[in-house]
């Protein structure tokens, strides 16, 4: 009787440890998000025009821009400040944030109507004004989430992350059901980010704020942030050169396509930089502090997420144009083709990104800002040229490439560090070359049994 009784208490145990664990918990929230993208992609392609997506890109594109310029740093202030969870700093960094987001949406709203025409998109100024919205709610959030992740409970986050992302889901379909055009992605985005503040309240304890504004804790936020602003002019150029290229060069059906094969090829890229941020980096830095850094604490926490990430984007490379020919309306084939050609991109951000981390935890810094300095360097002229010789196919493989001149960067530090074994990347290699073969066969064998 006794041990019957102890079985499901020790499965509950191992559960619970498991859903604390903020590895799986990244993991899976990361996987769960992939599935659920997939799975509204695939209905939104029937009920959208290509052009719809192509809209929300050149909004988010925006959007992005703006945020990041005005970006305050106030998450990692909060982690980093030594009364980070005190009441009147929570209450200011909130005060701030809540005034940033009112300020970024009355700018949004005047300069819509200049920035669009630019942009070549002039019949898209009022969307662009509405679009602005997001920035007041979410400047409403809640910094609770942040207090988790100071006192390492990151695993909650991923989970009321994952619950906002699936009732986002499910509104922008009712919204694109019920509207069938650009207008339920846009208005859908909106109630998403009203869902996510409203969670950032009802999720966790404590979360309640008041407006308030200590001036040593604004001037202490305000030195912090400034060392934000170079990094965050080089985010822009590295994330969203692309994005605008394309936006000011081609028809909205092309920046829709463009969209719907971006969005699907990055998800395991997102993974890639989230894990090294979020698992990797606090994993060898808690190891370099018990002693000196070997080849195996930098090679052992990435051996299986790696391979893996080789295996499934190898595959996707040549069976995307087939998975999209199966799964998706006809008229997104092409989107089929760019998503081949981009599912490289994180293939080499697996080598590049727990590189980077690892020289960040040795207490090399400034490498980081190197690299993305090489990559905002490379992106606007191979771009560029890419695009003049071989037009859109021509981008997409610049973009793709980005990554190559960090790894080469960063394989020479890691090897000045002796961190750095080459036989210990022969299993991503031969992972990603045997998903090219398997989806390559995947291709065939469908066209052998569709003609």
């Amino acid at each position: 009787m006794s041990a019957t009784n102890t079985q499901p208490r020790r499965l509950r145990t191992v559960v619970t440890g498991w859903t604390r664990n903020s590895s799986i918990a990244l993991v899976a929230n990361a996987g769960g998000s992939s599935l659920v993208r997939f799975a509204s992609n695939l209905v939104l392609s029937r009920l959208l025009a290509p052009e719809a997506f192509g809209v929300v890109l050149f909004i988010t594109s925006i959007q992005f821009v703006m945020a990041l310029l005005s970006e305050t740093g106030i998450g990692a202030f909060i982690i980093r400040s030594e009364k980070g969870n005190a009441p009147h700093v929570l209450d200011t960094v909130w005060t701030i944030s809540a005034l940033r987001g009112l300020a970024l949406a009355l700018i949004g709203v005047v300069i819509a109507p200049f920035v669009a025409p630019l942009l070549g998109q002039g019949e898209y100024t009022t969307v662009l004004q509405v679009s602005a919205l997001t920035f007041l709610i979410a400047g409403l959030r809640s910094p609770a989430a942040n207090t988790q992740r100071r006192e390492r409970k990151d695993y909650y986050n991923s989970l009321v992350e994952f619950g906002v992302f699936v009732l986002t889901t499910v509104l922008t379909l009712l919204l694109a059901w019920w509207l069938r055009s650009y207008w339920g992605l846009i208005l859908g985005t909106i109630g998403g980010s009203a869902i996510g503040t409203v969670a950032s309240y009802v999720c966790y304890k404590g979360s309640w704020r008041r407006l308030r504004i200590d001036r040593d804790v604004a001037m202490e936020l305000w030195r912090f942030s400034r060392f934000i602003a170079a990094s965050s002019a080089l985010t822009i150029v590295i994330v969203q050169f692309d994005k605008f290229f394309i936006v000011g060069s081609m028809p909205m059906e092309v920046v829709g396509l463009y969209s719907m094969a971006w969005s699907l090829a990055m998800m395991p890229e997102k993974l890639v930089v989230q894990f090294s941020r979020r698992v990797f980096y606090p994993e060898v830095a808690h190891q370099i502090r018990q002693g000196p850094a070997t080849p195996r604490t930098y090679h052992h926490p990435i051996r299986v997420i790696r391979p893996l990430v080789g295996f499934v984007c190898g595959g996707a490379v040549t069976f995307g144009p087939t998975f999209f020919e199966i799964c998706f309306d006809p008229r997104y084939l092409t989107a089929g083709a760019f998503f081949s050609i981009l599912c490289v991109r994180p293939i080499l951000a697996a080598f590049s990104r727990p590189a980077e981390n690892m020289m960040v935890a040795l207490g090399h810094p400034r490498t980081k800002f190197t690299a993305d300095v090489m990559r905002a360097a490379y992106l606007p002229v191979a771009g560029w040229v890419s695009f003049h010789y071989f037009g859109v196919w021509g981008l997409l493989v610049a973009v793709t490439a980005v990554e190559l001149l960090p790894i080469l960067y960063y394989t020479v530090l890691l090897k000045r560090h002796h961190v750095f074994q080459f036989r210990r990347e022969v299993p991503t290699l031969v992972a990603a070359l045997a998903g090219l073969a398997i989806g390559e066969g995947m291709a065939l064998g469908w066209d052998l049994i569709a003609g």
